[in-house]
């Protein structure tokens, strides 16, 4: 048996990979007095060192741990789910970076 198809064009294409990896914060029992002074630390997909840290109402001291430095700032009646936002958008305008919160849970995700 065989069989044929007429007008069918194969070019050759150049595909890329990339790898993804992703992490999740839980806020959800989070206070802003709690996290003040804080931080958590991120890598980028180039190596790069990043850490995030917590500042309530722009009191707080940067814990300068080594890396790059991501400030959160939030405002100290902050509830679970707008620490959530302020460190997603925080995160996410790192190149690197995507972020999303939905609630209090953000996922970070390494894009390069």
């Amino acid at each position: 048996m065989s069989s044929s198809v007429a007008n069918i064009r194969i070019e050759p294409v150049d595909v890329f990979w990339r790898e993804y990896e992703s992490e999740c914060f839980d806020f959800t029992n989070a206070t802003a007095s709690g996290l003040g002074g804080k931080y958590v630390t991120l890598t980028s997909g180039a190596g790069v060192a990043h850490y995030a840290w917590f500042d309530e109402n722009n009191t707080d001291t940067d814990p300068a741990p080594g890396g790059t430095e991501i400030e959160v700032d939030y405002a100290a009646s902050a509830l679970p789910a707008a620490i959530a936002t302020a460190f997603a958008a925080a995160v996410g305008a790192i190149t690197g970076f995507d972020a999303t919160a939905d609630g209090a849970v953000v996922t970070v995700v390494r894009t390069a």
